[in-house]
């Protein structure tokens, strides 16, 4: 099957169009990029704003020992034999 130079023609006249069409498609894929990166970005920075801060744990567990010696009564009588003998 022959080439015709009308075809030919018909052809080299639709190239650039093709060529600006592939282009355009290929920047659209870019800039989608960058805005997922962009919103990655700032969901991770919301992330790191949001975490709590954490509470003093060194004086939580020493109330909680407290509390157990003054409902216990075993350890209170302990506490003052305890102190009589010093």
């Amino acid at each position: 099957m022959a080439v015709n130079p009308i075809d030919l023609q018909a052809i080299f006249s639709q190239m650039n169009q093709v060529g600006k069409q592939e282009s355009l498609i290929k920047e659209s894929e870019v800039i989608r990029q960058d805005q997922a990166a962009l919103i990655v970005n700032k969901e991770g920075t919301k992330d790191a704003e949001d975490i709590p801060e954490t509470k003093d744990l060194s004086e939580g567990s020493g109330k909680i020992k407290d509390k157990e010696k003054e409902n216990n009564p075993q350890n209170k009588e302990k506490d003052s034999n305890e102190n009589r003998d010093n």
